[in-house]
């Protein structure tokens, strides 16, 4: 995982009984409540009780692409922000 201002790279591993938008939903409400348990007013601040869009990007990889995508979200941080 990778953390940038506006956006989050994750590289998971589900289990075959496990649907991503399941895991998908969990892991964007347990952070949630636990950012805005930490930081009460921000859901004053954003005049919204989500702190997540609905949408996220996913694809699932190759075996032989794993190492090339941990490295790109490793190394997140070391290239430059854009906003297009």
């Amino acid at each position: 995982m990778e953390v940038a201002i506006d956006h989050v790279h994750l590289l998971l591993n589900l289990r075959a009984d496990q649907k991503l938008s399941v895991v998908m939903h969990d892991l964007k409400g347990a952070s949630a409540r636990a950012i805005f348990g930490r930081y009460p007013d921000l859901k004053f601040d954003m005049q919204s009780n989500s702190f997540w869009q609905r949408r996220y990007g996913s694809r699932r990889l190759h075996e032989s692409e794993l190492e090339t995508v941990r490295r790109y979200i490793k190394t997140q941080s070391d290239r430059p922000l854009r906003h297009d």
